[in-house]
């Protein structure tokens, strides 16, 4: 073969990739084929050449060459996304990849949206937008946008889906009407006392803590949001609150969150990682996640086998209301991985940030203190049900989720064959969107003081000073078919545990602590994170 032919075909080869590729999804699989394909091709052609592995490894070099030139030149200059933001986050989602591992995805995002405006490009085929104009056309119920590739690094065993991962409409619409059952105005009322009972178990127990000194109170709240998703999930059984985190569930949680949302930007790496986790849980990266998958199917396995004292989720999602399953085991466990990671660590984080803006404002608490022991005047007891109607509660919740949404960074969506034009920028077909919700949530176009705790902002009297709060840039827990379907009981919850934890504590945050150094320590990879928050807590005197 002469030289001209061994340098063309490679070349060629490798520009042959690139198009097959931008118009088919990238997986692993495909990926290895495609090479596997070219070099046995190459192979082929060079049999009988004098120095065929010295020719084959030249040629491989120029294939796999080629195809990064091709791929980096069309992004860089010739991709039809022409959308500002970062250069090197046209080029490869690797920078996204190292923004995670920094884990600042949320500041990163809101300084990148106030040096380029509405629409940034933050990955080469991906956009962040933050413009009220744009939630409904997304996430809306008649939206033809689907869920990303994203969907894929949502942590849960191989071949398996939760509420959470499955990207279809029909399939999503499907399985949420068995998790509706669940959340009914009835379902959720049953639930109340399980709830209040560790509520007080927390109280009591941060009573006696607060005798050793600083407490930090997100420890105890994670014990106890977890404890309160174990009673509503699998009948109980975990006890934190009482023993401590002896089994390390927090630390499992927390390793294979992060993992999951390195992941989920390389989602043509999220089935090969599953199935390492199934096949061989011994490897460093697939263990963290395949400890957690195996907890999750231990809780099912138990649940599954015992009659429950109450009607908690897993009674809805096994059947026993009807007596049939219509989800498989695999995907039961998917759901109990969704079920451990968003029903103990988004609540615990909406009640952990409300504190730490408590601790910060002592005139917002008493205010708050007082609306809660007017309502413990005229009615004798502050139920879950009186609690949902307190509007100065439910502005500093309201507040506290504004500026630390527990999912900071937006549900990520592609845009629909054809394209789609949003708030005036055409978005290209196939081209994933996010909205991210810190960004949103701090927009001061659509917020006055935009990172400042105003409760006030959410009651008749914050609107009369001619303030501009537009409450539709106001998306916590999404917005649309696919939004957070626990978010009812979640602030329920909340409510209960901040209204327990204010009449009966005194508190302030530990001399010495820095909110500054605080907000820096705070990460965003998936979830927001919780730093150490010290604070002294003393009993008052109960009237």
């Amino acid at each position: 073969m002469s030289p001209a032919i061994m340098f063309l075909l490679p070349v060629l080869a490798g520009l042959l990739s690139h198009q097959v590729f931008r118009y088919r999804e990238p997986t692993l699989g495909n990926c290895l084929g495609g090479f596997l394909l070219a070099e046995t091709a190459l192979a082929v052609m060079l049999f009988g050449c004098a120095h065929p592995i010295h020719a084959l490894c030249t040629t491989s070099a120029m294939y796999i060459a080629s195809l990064s030139l091709s791929i980096l030149i069309y992004r860089a200059i010739l991709h039809p996304l022409a959308i500002p933001g970062p250069f090197l986050a046209r080029l490869s989602k690797l920078w996204a990849v190292a923004v995670t591992v920094e884990g600042r995805n949320h500041a990163t995002i809101a300084e990148l949206h106030a040096t380029y405006g509405d629409f940034v490009r933050i990955g080469p085929n991906e956009v962040s937008i933050s413009n009220v104009a744009a939630i409904h056309e997304i996430y809306g119920p008649r939206s033809e946008w689907t869920r990303s590739d994203w969907y894929k690094g949502v942590p849960r065993p191989a071949n398996s889906e939760s509420l959470m991962s499955l990207r279809g409409h029909a399939e999503h619409s499907q399985r949420h009407k068995v998790w509706d059952r669940a959340f009914t105005t009835t379902a959720v009322k049953d639930y109340q006392p399980l709830v209040t009972q560790r509520v007080q178990q927390l109280s009591d127990r941060l009573a006696s803590e607060s005798g050793l000194g600083a407490v930090d109170i997100g420890k105890w709240f994670s014990a106890c949001t977890f404890d309160i998703m174990g009673d509503l999930a699998f009948d109980g059984g975990f006890e934190l609150v009482q023993n401590g985190d002896i089994g390390g569930y927090w630390q499992t949680i927390n390793e294979a969150v992060r993992i999951g949302a390195i992941f989920i930007n390389l989602p043509w790496l999220a089935e090969p990682l599953a199935w390492l986790a199934a096949k061989m849980p011994f490897l460093p990266l697939a263990c963290k996640k395949a400890k957690l998958e195996r907890f999750a199917e231990r809780q099912v396995r138990s649940r599954q086998q015992k009659v429950a004292h109450s009607k908690d989720l897993s009674y809805w999602l096994i059947g026993e209301d009807t007596g049939i399953c219509e989800i498989s085991l695999p995907d039961l466990v998917a759901e109990a991985v969704l079920v451990i990671i968003a029903g103990s660590d988004s609540t615990t984080l909406a009640s952990f940030f409300l504190f730490f803006l408590l601790g910060q404002h002592p005139a917002i608490v008493a205010r708050l203190r007082q609306e809660l022991q007017d309502t413990h005047d005229r009615y004798g007891q502050l139920t879950i049900d009186k609690l949902s109607e307190l509007p100065y509660l439910n502005a500093c919740i309201n507040e506290s989720l504004r500026l630390y949404p527990p999912i900071p960074n937006g549900h990520p969506r592609r845009a629909p064959k054809g394209g789609a034009t949003v708030a005036g920028q055409f978005i290209p077909e196939g081209t994933t969107v996010i909205i991210p919700a810190y960004t949103l949530h701090r927009d001061p176009k659509y917020w006055s003081e935009p990172n400042t705790f105003r409760p006030e902002r959410w009651l008749p009297e914050g609107t009369s000073a001619g303030e501009k709060d537009d409450f539709r840039a106001y998306i916590p827990f999404s917005y649309g078919p696919y939004s957070c379907i626990g978010r009812n009981l979640a602030r329920h919850e909340v409510r209960l545990l901040v209204a327990t934890i204010i009449t009966r504590f005194d508190f302030q945050l530990a001399d010495g602590f820095d909110p500054q150094t605080f907000e820096q320590q705070i990460t965003g990879e998936f979830l927001l994170t919780r730093p150490v928050l010290p604070m002294v807590l003393r009993e008052r005197m109960q009237e």
